[in-house]
């Protein structure tokens, strides 16, 4: 077993975490199924959007949705593809740019 693949390094990536306002009081005032209910609905509309935008959805922790951009730009050797002259900044700038994308659209 090659233990080399399990991770790759990613120079740069945008990570957002995004949770909703008064979302405590809100399940206070809810029963459980209506909680899951809004939730479902909300997550799987995001979950739409996630390969519109190039990016990954880390994970969900109650109301909080986690993506990350930059990090599925990569070429079969698991190595970023970029192609312009300042790597590193391209990168920041494509990463952040998805990240961007993916909660503007999340606001409509």
């Amino acid at each position: 077993m090659n233990l080399s693949r399990l991770a790759t390094h990613h120079e740069c990536v945008t990570i957002m975490f995004t949770d909703i306002v008064g979302f405590t009081a809100f399940s206070k005032e809810c029963t459980p199924s209506q909680v899951m209910s809004l939730l479902n609905e909300l997550f799987s509309k995001l979950d739409a959007l996630l390969d519109k935008h190039n990016v990954y959805k880390v994970e969900t922790a109650g109301d909080c949705y986690i993506i990350c951009g930059g990090l599925l730009d990569e070429d079969e050797d698991g190595f970023q593809t970029v192609s312009t002259a300042s790597p590193s900044h391209a990168a920041k700038i494509k990463a952040a740019r998805r990240a961007l994308n993916f909660a503007v659209e999340m606001m409509r």
